[in-house]
């Protein structure tokens, strides 16, 4: 029923709370360690253990794990409340969240090294525009962010073709398929080798945020409010690292 769909939540969390009441009341060298359950979008795989190592090396104490998804499953995950925060870019607009900004989130248009355009200089949108792009499903937060590039411009958007992750846009982009749109953080090595080179597009990079972010109202444990202090605090220094 519709009152039992508006109770759940509430139910979820009585039920943590007690556990947690009940984890306090034991004995010391009976407790569990305090249990953490982190979300990351795919994007942030390339950097989300690295924070995840750092926390865990400043907190022996809690157990933290990790869930990796797309944008779809990391929302869903956190309306059924089987996370307890996620780091994500794009704050899903179906859902009443709390979304703390951590550190800036660049994405750029990629190409193979022998592309027509690479090493070219400040390239007009629409110049790309008639390019094939590799692009990930409908609703991720990479396909978001260039389907803004190019409608805020009043461009068509291009020919697209879609790839299931940015690890499969990669390769295809370096076998000379198409162009990409996709996060600097998800480049670090192939550009560092050559395999891949940022065009230098007008108005790009587009600048988005990394957020730690939760279900509003959402009562956080000690290990959640100690992971976003984390994030808060140590998050933009290891993420320019």
């Amino acid at each position: 029923t519709s009152a039992g769909e508006a109770l759940l939540p509430y139910a979820r969390r009585i039920t943590q709370l007690l556990v947690e009441a009940s984890e306090s009341l034991a004995a010391p060298e009976e407790r569990p360690k305090e249990k953490l359950i982190v979300a990351m979008v795919t994007t942030s795989r390339n950097f989300g253990p690295q924070l995840a190592a750092h926390f865990q090396a400043d907190h022996p104490e809690i157990r933290l794990d990790m869930r990796i998804g797309n944008r779809r499953e990391v929302i869903e995950m956190l309306e059924s409340e089987d996370v307890d925060l996620a780091l994500m870019g794009r704050v899903p607009g179906r859902l009443e969240v709390e979304a703390t900004p951590f550190a800036k989130h660049p994405y750029v248009i990629i190409a193979a090294p022998d592309h027509s355009l690479a090493g070219k200089a400040n390239i007009a949108p629409s110049e790309v525009a008639g390019e094939l792009f590799l692009a990930r499903e409908r609703g991720s937060g990479t396909r978001i962010v260039m389907e803004h590039f190019f409608e805020d411009r009043g461009i068509d958007m291009p020919q697209l073709q879609e790839m299931s992750s940015n690890e499969n846009i990669k390769q295809a982009v370096m076998a000379r398929m198409g162009l990409a749109v996709i996060s600097r953080h998800t480049l670090h090595l192939e550009l560092l080798a050559g395999k891949l080179v940022e065009l230098d597009v007008q108005g790009m990079p587009e600048m988005r945020s990394w957020r730690v972010v939760h279900l509003k109202g959402k009562v956080l444990a000690p290990p959640a409010l100690q992971f976003r202090k984390f994030i808060r605090k140590r998050g933009p220094e290891l993420m320019r690292e």
